[in-house]
């Protein structure tokens, strides 16, 4: 990222830098809004619907949890997850 936002700072000024940052923002939380929804999915498949509203608690608390831990713990945490999936 930090190579990507020097390039487009190099290219368009200032504003390069805020547009890899904006864009960079925009696909993390498209990330959170797509895997929140797949994993959904998956507890009413396997739950039903009336498991939906614990997913969503337990989802929220491990991305706030997960956004107070150290990132290597976070990526090894997450690379275990989806193996297991």
């Amino acid at each position: 990222a930090q190579l990507t936002s020097a390039s487009f700072a190099e290219t368009l000024g200032g504003g390069g830098e805020i547009l890899v940052a904006l864009a960079t923002a925009l696909f993390a939380y498209s990330t959170l809004l797509g895997w929140s929804y797949y994993g959904e999915k998956a507890v009413e498949y396997l739950a039903g619907a009336r498991a939906i509203r614990a997913y969503r608690v337990v989802f929220v608390s491990v991305v706030i949890i997960g956004a107070m831990m150290q990132l290597e713990f976070v990526w090894n945490f997450s690379d275990l997850m989806n193996g297991l999936m």
